[in-house]
């Protein structure tokens, strides 16, 4: 329970450095440095995430959805979601892609992040997903994922502006398998352990999906 409530008070203090940090810069530098729109009549930026469009306020960081997307507004309900894209507007920077992708191992981190990523979310996606391909399917489609040819079958899906994953599975009735790449501007977006938190945002938001459709009469 300390080691907990350390982690906890250890993100906390995080989030509120950053939290003053985004106060503190200017929404046009933000703007331009990713290459998201901002208006200063309204004071918002807005945002694409996993499908759905949101506006986020400057400097509050109030976030509002706007459209799209499959039911689940990860970006307002999820600190995890909030602290990834708010680690995003402070240290991101927006590159354009050359079509790559790039496994966990080739991103700049640890074997024992990599090992970390591989037990908390590849293997989760494949645990979940590798003998429910009609079920990822349906999942991948409602966050307008775009179908690929990899494995048995996989798709490319959007974080934020840009921003792309690529979940593959092999189908194993004892063992399937899976896999998690990052589209190569990853490298100038995101640092250190947020990639981990990345994997583990979508993994939930696929869940989240799932649990809102099985709800319904």
């Amino acid at each position: 329970m300390r080691k907990q409530s350390f982690h906890c008070n250890q993100k906390q203090r995080s989030s509120i450095a950053y939290f003053a940090q985004y106060r503190n810069t200017l929404p046009q530098d933000i703007s331009n440095r990713l290459s998201i729109p901002f208006s200063p009549v309204s004071q918002t930026f807005q945002i694409r995430f996993l499908g759905s469009t949101y506006w986020v306020t400057h400097p509050d960081f109030r976030i509002q959805y706007l459209s799209g997307g499959n039911g689940v507004q990860s970006l307002c309900s999820s600190s995890d979601a909030q602290h990834l894209l708010l680690h995003y507007f402070i240290d991101g920077d927006h590159q354009e892609t050359v079509g790559a992708f790039l496994p966990v191992q080739a991103l700049p981190w640890d074997s024992t992040s990599v090992a970390t990523f591989q037990r908390r979310c590849t293997d989760r996606l494949a645990h979940s997903y590798g003998n429910r391909p009609d079920i990822f399917q349906a999942v991948m489609e409602s966050l307008l994922g775009i179908r690929q040819a990899y494995g048995d079958i996989s798709y490319d899906i959007e974080l934020i502006n840009d921003l792309f994953l690529r979940l593959i599975l092999w189908k194993d009735q004892d063992q399937p398998k899976a896999e998690i790449l990052f589209s190569d501007n990853f490298l100038t977006a995101f640092y250190g352990s947020d990639w981990l938190h990345i994997g583990e945002v979508v993994l939930q938001h696929m869940m989240d999906y799932e649990k809102l459709w099985s709800d319904i009469p």
